[in-house]
């Protein structure tokens, strides 16, 4: 139910990606586009988009969040809200190999989980004021290996993208 109007809401949209494209790929250099598209999808009937974040492209180190990608997440969450749209925001994505950072790949269990809770906090930081937050999806579709794995990643989406897992 929405508490303003109390009528029933029913989640429909979108994953927001161009085709060979992540989100952090277009949305500095053609905002304009992620405007247009946003405002479609808005006319198509969508009420919820739901956004991609990758971790090599939020965090520069360990303990250290790239300030420029929460600052373009507060403006998509300001379109967001201009919008009417809802996010749902999907975090922990590690889905090109290249963009995986060299320092996270090597990392013991223990501060992968520390890295991915400072992930989380930066990012429920900059949506916290936000209405146009609709959820989080703390990690996209875990993997849960049967076998023990060298890797923390498995299978391919499309293209250069990989189906990934930061959990292990």
């Amino acid at each position: 139910m929405l508490e303003s109007s109390g009528k029933a809401f029913i989640p429909w949209g979108f994953n927001y990606a161009k085709p060979g494209k992540l989100l952090e790929d277009f949305w500095e250099s053609d905002w304009s586009e992620v405007e247009a598209d946003f405002k479609e999808m808005k006319e198509l009937g969508a009420n919820i988009i739901r956004i991609h974040l990758q971790v090599g492209k939020f965090m520069n180190a360990t303990d250290q969040m790239n300030e420029k990608a929460l600052d373009q997440l507060g403006k998509l969450i300001a379109l967001a809200e201009k919008t009417g749209l809802y996010l749902d925001v999907t975090g922990l994505a590690c889905y090109r190999p290249a963009d995986v950072p060299k320092w996270y790949d090597p990392l013991p269990e223990k501060d992968r989980w520390t890295t991915q809770a400072r992930f989380w906090e930066a990012i429920a930081k900059a949506c916290s004021k936000s209405p146009a937050i609709f959820c989080y999806d703390l990690i996209n579709e875990p993997l849960s290996p049967a076998e023990t794995r060298k890797e923390w990643y498995s299978g391919k989406l499309s293209g250069a993208l990989i189906f990934s897992n930061t959990s292990l």
